[in-house]
């Protein structure tokens, strides 16, 4: 559930959770990935849940258009006239 109220008190738990692992693990332990919690945790609190920023789907589209060109000076094109294309051939099957 979002409560924009909880999101100090998480960031606080993932501080001193790290906290003692780093003592114990080697320097190693703590690279991009474990700081990278905290941040998350404010960019919950500045900007919401995080579905609503998710590019993937987008990203796919993007891939499959990028692939239907073939001619380098006119891409724009080319990734209509495939994706007219893939349309149309979906439709008949």
């Amino acid at each position: 559930m979002y409560d924009p109220t909880r999101y100090q008190d998480f960031k606080t738990d993932a501080i001193n959770s790290f906290c003692p692992l780093e003592k114990v693990f080697l320097p190693s332990f703590s690279d991009l990935m474990t700081h990278l919690v905290v941040h998350l945790i404010d960019e919950l609190d500045v900007y919401g849940p995080i579905h609503s920023r998710w590019m993937y789907f987008i990203e796919r589209t993007m891939k499959d258009l990028k692939g239907y060109v073939r001619n380098m000076c006119e891409p724009k094109g080319c990734m209509v006239e495939g994706y007219v294309f893939d349309e149309a051939l979906g439709l008949c099957t």
